[in-house]
């Protein structure tokens, strides 16, 4: 016990630890309130609607909900939030009509040959699933409240994101630091050092991602409760509209405290994990990537595997239905696997097992052959230079050869799994192109006013026809329609503004120019590079004293950062530009691009006034992004130079950074998007380049100057 109380005041008594935590907490509370303020005149209609129907029994509230929606639904905003409080009520008066929808699938089911019969496993599967639906009886009430705040709450991913990075940021103080530094080794010839010290560590880290787990649930729930109001914990869950497949008879507190025991039980899962790659590996940059890569993994199990077998094990027992609550206790699901039919439950113990067995092989740290090893290695009598040095110890020693090739190779798994599908307007878009031509002349309005007579006589035969299969064909000619009309703007437009009269295929160019899910992996592989390379470029011989060493050497005090620097570059530089290439061998070898058209005929440079071609731009802009990572290395460079925590640089660069890209596609907050458009420039404003440049290099100018002044 003392042990893991010295180990537990060590932690919480580390300023680096308490920053991180108020950051994140700050970063995910500023992500859940801008998401909430986007729709704030929603919100307020929402609540005004409950005022006045929440006091109101359930008949009365519907038919004075429906009288609202036919006065109020042509407004935008009442009708939006008349929809929110319509999926409230359904859950509330729908309820049994569900439970009955399921009794009534089953039977029909019987009814179909192939589900006949004890023997057959979909049948068993069906009857399981009614009989527990039909057992249930809820002794809670189903009220009408406004729920919104309590879904937001529960779904709010982020905060599992950040709790990660949490995670990493802490294994890595607690256990690799103290490994690389002997501190560990120290630490287990004290009195009960071989037996304690292991468990109190990792229950230390254990704990602390309990307390912060705690403590965002509790900061989340009350931010919750301030903008949408604080229902009644009470109520039946199912009455919370999105869970009425819940099969248990609980009201909303109960499912609460559940909900948290299995997201302490998957973190208990990913600390056990996480300890044991920091044993085995000994590399943080390692136990990010590999814990990284199994929680997106499991995401990806989730959310996309279907089917029985090893798919449902795959779909059901992974540790993002723990975090998120899914099949577990959200609703009722079972595993089957050659005919069995398993409940889900029965994961939770084996997930144990597997925790017990990462911490019992995680215990012993298999470093001796391993350190022989590299000794044999880099046992040398050859003199070479400090930049020499460098190099080595960046692509070798540190892995960073290693960590390139496995950027560029997710990168590549990315761009082969894309895809480039277009919806019916821009399928018809690109084939008037190919039809018209891509060129405004003299007899585009002939070909324009042909086109609109066409598809009015479609419109008329449509009216006049009586036949089915007439109708159906002239459905699907006048398909045309919304491409027709798309085609028919882009020349109004190119006329008006006075540009080139040229028409583009937009949605080809979309790779190159926008922001897609490479464009997203490349920026936030580049800001995991800024994060595990660059300290460690910079600390290694600040932690063993080794860098007072090298300065004494010729030119030492001089060169040395420069040397560090330019090492830096002979990565990031070819990182950026492998990424340019890559887009430009996929969209070139997909596409026939027109180069030489000027670059405002594309609809995302319309505003622009950029009159260069495509080519210019596209170059110029790679040009210009390997400035900015540049300016930002320079940047962080110098602070890391300055920095006396290995750990804590990381974990701010991963959460400022690496989140807040990773969440932008799925929340509609703007500020998500800066990382984003400050490394891919072509998605940013042309004040927002020159604003940002002109702060990386003045914050780069200035410390540098400082340090020089200093030395």
């Amino acid at each position: 016990m003392n042990i893991f109380l010295f180990e537990w005041k060590k932690v919480w008594k580390n300023g680096a630890v308490l920053k991180v935590v108020l950051l994140f907490l700050m970063l995910s509370a500023a992500i859940f309130w801008a998401d909430a303020a986007m729709d704030s005149e929603i919100r307020t209609a929402y609540l005004d609607y409950h005022k006045t129907l929440d006091s109101l029994p359930a008949d009365e509230a519907a038919d004075l909900l429906n009288a609202f929606t036919l006065t109020d639904e042509t407004d935008y905003i009442k009708g939006h939030a008349l929809e929110l409080i319509h999926s409230e009520m359904d859950s509330v008066t729908g309820y049994e009509d569900y439970r009955q929808s399921i009794q009534n699938r089953y039977t029909q089911s019987q009814k179909i040959s192939v589900f006949q019969g004890t023997a057959s496993g979909q049948n068993q599967y069906m009857q399981r699933i009614a009989e527990r639906y039909k057992k249930l009886t809820l002794h809670f009430p189903l009220t009408l409240q406004p729920y919104q705040g309590i879904r937001k709450l529960m779904e709010f991913y982020p905060a599992d994101l950040f709790t990660v990075i949490l995670l990493i940021y802490l294994t890595s103080i607690v256990f690799i630091q103290e490994q690389r530094s002997g501190q560990y080794a120290f630490s287990l010839t004290t009195k009960n050092g071989q037996r304690r010290l292991y468990p109190a560590k990792f229950l230390t880290v254990y704990f602390s991602i309990i307390v912060y787990l705690l403590l965002t649930f509790l900061f989340y729930f009350v931010l919750s409760g301030f903008l949408y109001g604080f229902p009644s914990m009470t109520a039946a869950i199912q009455s919370i509209p999105g869970y009425h497949a819940v099969p248990y008879d609980w009201n909303i507190l109960t499912y609460f405290c559940v909900f948290l025991l299995l997201k302490s039980f998957a973190f208990f899962i990913l600390t056990s994990l996480a300890v044991f790659l920091a044993r085995r590996l000994n590399s943080e940059m390692a136990v990010s990537f590999l814990l990284a890569g199994f929680v997106g993994f499991s995401f990806l199990l989730s959310d996309r595997f279907q089917g029985n077998d090893s798919n449902s094990i795959l779909r059901l027992w992974n540790i993002w239905t723990l975090l998120q609550g899914k099949s577990f206790i959200r609703s009722y699901d079972l595993i089957r696997f050659h005919g069995l039919l398993i409940e889900v439950y029965w994961g939770i113990p084996l997930l144990f097992v597997l925790s017990l067995l990462c911490l019992l092989f995680g215990k012993k740290q298999y470093q001796s052959a391993k350190r022989a090893k590299v000794f044999s290695f880099h046992r040398s009598n050859r003199v070479h230079g400090l930049f020499f040095y460098e190099l080595k110890k960046t692509f070798i020693c540190q892995k960073g050869l290693v960590l390139f090739l496995a950027c560029i190779m997710i990168q590549i798994f990315i761009l082969s799994q894309y895809n480039d599908y277009f919806g019916t307007d821009e399928y018809y878009y690109q084939n008037y192109i190919d039809q018209f031509g891509d060129r405004i002349d003299d007899q585009t309005d002939e070909k324009l006013q042909n086109e609109e007579q066409r598809i009015a006589a479609l419109y008329t035969e449509l009216e006049t026809t009586e036949n089915s299969v007439t109708a159906y064909k002239l459905q699907q000619e006048l398909e045309c329609e919304g491409g027709f009309q798309r085609y028919a703007d882009r020349v109004r437009e190119l006329r008006e503004d006075g540009r080139s009269p040229l028409l583009l295929k937009d949605a080809q160019y979309t790779l190159l120019f926008t922001n897609t899910p490479l464009s997203r992996s490349w920026v936030i592989l580049l800001c995991m590079s800024f994060a595990f390379l660059v300290i460690s470029v910079f600390y290694r011989e600040k932690a063993t004293h080794m860098e007072l060493l090298q300065k004494s050497s010729l030119f030492g005090r001089r060169k040395l950062f420069y040397f560090k620097f330019l090492t830096l570059l002979l990565y990031f530089i070819p990182f950026c530009l492998l990424g340019a290439v890559l887009r430009l061998i996929w969209s070139s070898s997909h596409y026939r691009l027109d180069w030489d058209a000027p670059a405002n005929c594309l609809e995302i440079f319309r505003e622009t006034g950029i009159t260069c071609s495509i080519r210019s731009i596209f170059f110029l802009g790679t040009l210009l992004q390997c400035i900015f990572v540049v300016l930002a290395l320079l940047l962080l460079s110098r602070l890391a130079e300055l920095s006396k925590r290995r750990y804590l640089m990381p974990a701010i660069i991963l959460g400022c950074t690496v989140i807040p890209t990773l969440l932008s596609p799925y929340f509609p907050v703007a500020w998500l998007q800066i990382v984003h458009n400050l490394f891919f420039i072509f998605t940013a404003s042309v004040y927002f380049i020159s604003g940002t440049l002109l702060i990386l290099a003045v914050c780069a100018a200035f410390i540098t100057e400082r340090k020089m002044r200093n030395e």
